[in-house]
């Protein structure tokens, strides 16, 4: 995993050195949970993203698609007498092979990395910092679909990240992983109406 991201990362720095790079900005909604048995009954909770992206164009209809953002996730553990909210706050780096369709539409697909920020338990009464039990590093794989408005230089995706790390920092706390789906809009600069995105 680690290799193939520098690979698709080295790629898209010679790709920006030989063509026009595309600016944007991001933002949208995150709905998350985790996949985890050691975590008691998880359901989703809701979050935002916000960051930027580069357009950076490969062959006809291709394009290399880096983005940072930052990303609330995390998910809410029901037991009995006991709701917890995990609020974890990353800064994601996707690097995405997207193709884009003439008629606008798109569908995207690459790895994804993650700084951890901070790690919050939150009970009713208290906060719990669990920064120091989980990774720094977490590793996922993206993917998405979306529509591309080229007049106006306005965009709708949504995506899915599918967790492929185990996020605790000590093996006996067990197995977990981030899975986030998210709906966002995002806009690029410098479009003209017959280029591709």
């Amino acid at each position: 995993m680690k290799k193939m991201f520098l690979v698709l990362l080295a790629g898209s720095l010679i790709t920006a050195a030989q063509a026009q790079i595309k600016l944007g900005i991001k933002g949208g909604v995150n709905f998350s949970t985790i996949n985890s048995e050691d975590f008691g009954k998880v359901s989703m909770i809701t979050g935002f993203h916000l960051g930027a992206l580069a357009s950076l164009p490969l062959i006809s209809h291709f394009s290399l698609q880096p983005e940072l953002f930052y990303s609330a996730e995390g998910a809410k553990s029901t037991e009995p007498g006991v709701t917890a909210n995990l609020n974890m706050n990353y800064l994601n780096f996707p690097v995405l092979l997207k193709y884009d369709h003439p008629f606008g539409f798109f569908a995207e697909t690459g790895p994804q990395v993650g700084s951890l920020l901070a790690a919050k338990l939150k009970f009713p009464e208290f906060n719990e910092d669990e920064k120091s039990g989980f990774k720094s590093t977490d590793w996922s794989w993206a993917f998405g679909v979306g529509y591309f408005f080229k007049d106006l230089g306005l965009g709708i995706d949504a995506r899915f990240n599918l967790g492929l790390s185990n996020f605790y920092s000590l093996s006996y706390n067990g197995q977990a992983s981030n899975n986030v789906f998210q709906v966002g809009v995002f806009c690029l600069f410098g479009l003209k109406a017959t280029n591709n995105h």
